[in-house]
């Protein structure tokens, strides 16, 4: 069992970043996502580059409900969490209040495979360190795709377990 530390800061939105930066960085995210849903509309051949657009804004704005787990969206909690649900985790089939208890056991347990839950869905899904070492990334991400529990999280999200 070894845990990690974390050695540098993390960047991004930081406790002294405004509120309009962040309400700027969602509405860039799904600006993007609408514009390649367009882009679409024009030109199907588009595809494969607006799948690329809409599934890195999907990952961005999943970046940025981790940042409104941490209170950085607003500094007033309560709207925090409303901005953050509404415009973020909701869209994302996720609760910035679900995400959050995980999120505070993933900073409490880092590493540790039998609590850290990050480190726990790693292991239910049959990884551990060892397999990106021997493995291929492909073989690696094919594994993480068709996974049973990573399919059924990717439809359902955290609403079956909503607290």
């Amino acid at each position: 069992m070894q845990a990690y530390k974390i050695k540098a800061p993390i960047t991004g939105l930081s406790k002294r970043s405004s509120s309009s930066k962040a309400i700027l960085y969602i509405f860039f995210d799904w600006g993007v996502v609408f514009f390649s849903f367009y882009v679409l509309s024009i030109d199907f051949i588009l595809l494969p580059i607006s799948i690329l657009l809409i599934g890195s804004r999907q990952r961005a704005i999943s970046n940025l409900t981790h940042e409104g787990s941490h209170f950085l969206i607003s500094s007033n909690k309560d709207t925090n969490d409303k901005i953050t649900d509404f415009l973020l985790a909701y869209p994302m089939l996720e609760t910035v209040s679900s995400y959050r208890n995980s999120h505070i056991k993933h900073h409490q347990y880092l590493g540790n495979i039998q609590k850290d839950p990050d480190s726990i869905k790693h292991k239910e899904a049959g990884f551990n360190n060892s397999d990106l070492k021997k493995n291929s990334s492909i073989k690696v991400f094919l594994r993480l795709i068709f996974n049973l529990s990573n399919i059924k999280n990717s439809f359902l999200g955290s609403f079956l377990s909503l607290n």
